[in-house]
């Protein structure tokens, strides 16, 4: 488990303090380039894997996984506000836009997996984030409007503009296509 948070320290830090067992990273006070490094970690990390799965003779995570007894941990990288990777310069920009690419075509073939999380995508460069979300085939999407509700879900599809907030929410596995929003109720769990 990788966390980078770019909330402010808000978010993660509870997961900082005592450290959770299972994090590699639990980053509270990330900076644009740090989860750049972060980032090429995990391309070397899946490059690693290629090599291993290469001489295994095996295509993916889970045919290593049934031709192998050495066992080989899924990797979970979750980002809060990672649109702040693409607002710093426009090298850093670029460098997060490559790796977070690269990891979210291949990843998962690798056992790498990835969540992003934001509570809006205004602001940011279109063209840098428009590819990075053209490649998620699972989106989640919460009340918003309807410019963050085009950029999370796909071009034209405003549905969460006209959610209730809360409880309701839409998952589309369809790579954002209409035809693929799945309206939900979020539970109320209070403390």
């Amino acid at each position: 488990l990788y966390l980078l948070d770019y909330k402010e320290s808000t978010e993660f830090n509870i997961y900082a303090t005592p450290p959770l067992p299972h994090a590699r990273l639990v980053a509270t006070e990330s900076d644009p380039e740090y989860g750049v490094t972060v980032l090429q970690h995990l391309v070397n990390e899946l490059e690693e894997r290629a090599r291993i799965f290469k001489k295994a003779g095996v295509r993916d995570f889970s045919e290593y996984r049934n031709a192998s007894s050495q066992r080989l941990p899924r990797i979970l990288l979750v980002i809060d506000e990672f649109q702040v990777l693409f607002s710093e310069t426009r090298s850093v920009a670029e460098a997060a836009e490559q790796r977070l690419s690269r990891l979210l075509k291949q990843g998962r073939s690798f056992g790498i997996h990835i969540l992003l999380a934001t509570q809006t995508l205004k602001g940011i460069n279109a063209q840098s984030i428009g590819s990075i979300i053209t490649q998620l085939g699972c989106r989640i999407a919460l009340a918003c409007g309807q410019e963050d509700s085009t950029m999370i879900l796909g071009g034209g599809n405003w549905a969460a503009a006209e959610l209730r907030s809360p409880p309701e929410g839409i998952i589309n596995n369809a790579n954002g296509a209409k035809s693929g929003n799945v309206k939900f109720l979020i539970p109320l769990a209070e403390n």
